[in-house]
């Protein structure tokens, strides 16, 4: 019996030693960034159309969220194109062309600032990524429009005597079929106006900051830190929510008019009774719009003197 228990207690011994050794010579996964946990290489920049499309690029990472806390190893990496470095070398590059072009025209920056100068700058940097989430956005308007349409044909079916099963079926399909396509293009059109914002924000915080750091002792007098801060912060902020909402700057006159045309064509003239309330609100929701709009220009005055201060 002796022997037995001391056996025991020597394999007891010499488990624990073998498994202190595996811990001290095998790294923690914590430590080594969840190797038996790593996510597969992937990202957005190498995703395939169909992985763009689910967002199955980013699932790697869910999972390994799931199991423990993520790391800086487990995040895919950023695109080039999505760079700091490059979308300001990439604005940099385009605000010179416009001044080339403005020198050849013969046309004189305004020296309060010139809006359309800017505007310009920015189309032609991030244009063409933004005319794809603007087509995702139609695609989403028009899924929206439709599936009304399909439910009424799919009411008057079942109202109906017709027996034809293919009609129902078909009907159906149409219907998920706009409903999923409609889901599709709402988070494409989404993600790449959040994505297009976010570049431009970028882009515009490094240029201030590039900017403010090529300036004179008489300039830095006039333009204070606080005013910069703001530029770099609160300013770029602004142009980032209205990025984002560029889209539904259309959407919303565009959905109106449809729907007034729907009403009209399914109850008459008692439509025009939405319009004449509309056109009732339309001025006071723009009288208060420009009272917000002013008291922000006083708030954005006092915030650069506490920030100087």
């Amino acid at each position: 019996m002796m022997r037995a228990t001391k056996s025991v207690e020597m394999s007891d011994k010499a488990l624990l030693i073998h498994q202190t050794s595996e811990g001290e010579n095998s790294p923690n996964v914590m430590e080594r960034g969840g190797v038996e946990d790593a996510p597969k290489e992937k990202s957005l920049g190498t995703a395939s159309f169909f992985e763009r499309l689910f967002v199955l690029w980013f699932s790697p990472v869910m999972q390994i969220s799931q199991k423990r806390p993520l790391l800086s190893e487990d995040v895919p990496k950023l695109p080039e194109t999505d760079r700091a470095e490059v979308l300001s070398e990439k604005f940099w590059s385009e605000w010179k062309k416009e001044i080339e072009i403005r020198k050849i025209k013969g046309i004189k920056m305004n020296e309060k600032g010139d809006h359309k100068f800017l505007l310009k700058v920015l189309w032609r940097t991030f244009g063409k990524r933004w005319i794809y989430g603007f087509y995702c956005h139609v695609c989403f308007v028009i899924c929206q429009i439709t599936q009304p349409f399909i439910i009424t044909e799919l009411i008057a079916y079942l109202s109906s005597d017709e027996k034809s099963v293919l009609k129902g079926i078909g009907l159906v399909c149409l219907l998920t079929a706009a409903a999923l396509l409609s889901c599709l293009c709402f988070s494409q059109s989404n993600f790449n106006s959040r994505r297009t914002a976010t570049n431009i924000k970028t882009a515009l915080g490094m240029a201030v900051y590039q900017h403010s750091l090529k300036l004179s002792s008489a300039a830095k007098l006039a333009c204070t830190t606080g005013k910069t801060t703001n530029l770099m912060s609160v300013d770029t902020e602004k142009v980032y929510m209205g990025s984002i909402s560029l889209n539904f700057l259309w959407h919303g006159p565009v959905a109106y008019l449809i729907v007034l045309i729907c009403l009209l064509a399914t109850i008459g003239y008692s439509a025009l009774a939405a319009v004449v309330l509309l056109c009732c609100v339309v001025p006071l929701n723009s009288f208060l719009t420009r009272q917000v709009a002013n008291f922000r220009r006083k708030v954005v005055v006092f915030a650069d003197d506490n920030l100087r201060e």
